[in-house]
């Protein structure tokens, strides 16, 4: 499989297309614009992760909330870049990472075509498992 680079980037390094600094954002390029957690709350425990600025402050209200009430309210899963998720995708795709089933079990992708795989990998069971165990239900 080849890598999709979303800057169509050629062999001396330039681009085919100028991206704005607003879409080299959203397409996991530069992540300047993120805050960790821990820049605004350096004792939570997510200082790891990086979001928007907005999203940090109100995740650091939520969390404080959720503590008065006796929940350790903590973020799974935050920004990723593009590279990032481009190295998650291909470690599925050649087996390195397993492809679950709707029951979290892994699927054999030897006896798949890419069709199938691909199928598997962006089914609605997919994604909805990762939301459920994001949220830890």
């Amino acid at each position: 499989m080849t890598h999709c680079d979303p800057l169509g980037a050629k062999a001396d390094g330039s681009t085919m297309m100028s991206l704005t600094d607003n879409d080299r954002c959203l397409h996991g390029i530069d992540d300047s614009h993120l805050l960790t957690i821990a820049s605004a709350s350096p004792d939570n425990g997510s200082d790891r992760h990086r979001l928007q600025p907005a999203a940090v402050h109100a995740f650091i209200t939520l969390q404080t909330a959720a503590a008065a009430a006796g929940i350790d309210c903590q973020i799974m899963s935050s920004y990723r870049s593009f590279a990032q998720q481009q190295s998650i995708w291909d470690r599925k795709w050649q087996g390195e990472l397993p492809i679950l089933d709707a029951e979290h079990q892994p699927l054999d992708i030897t006896l798949m075509n890419d069709v199938e795989k691909m199928h598997q990998y962006f089914t609605v069971v997919s994604i909805t498992r990762w939301f459920t165990t994001s949220l830890g239900h």
